[in-house]
């Protein structure tokens, strides 16, 4: 999907609307622990652990997004 443009439609479209967004994660496989710990430091270091998850995509884009959307805004979240 990144090659085909949309998600720099949808990032367009957010900034358009005044919504800051960054790009966390892209992945092509079932999310594996290691590629939802790196996610969830990348929000934590962002400070985006409190704010709006969006995911695009399939079945393992959505999973990786709910996993870093129930462990990003924990204080001490521990590696899966």
């Amino acid at each position: 999907l990144e090659q085909s443009g949309i998600v720099d439609e949808l990032r367009q479209s957010l900034a358009a609307a005044g919504v800051e967004s960054i790009h966390l994660a892209s992945i092509d496989h079932e999310p594996l622990t290691s590629d939802v710990d790196e996610a969830v430091s990348r929000a934590k270091g962002e400070s985006c652990g409190d704010r709006l998850i969006i995911a695009v995509g399939g079945g393992s884009a959505i999973d990786l997004a709910k996993a870093v959307a129930a462990l990003a805004p924990q204080a001490e979240a521990a590696p899966v």
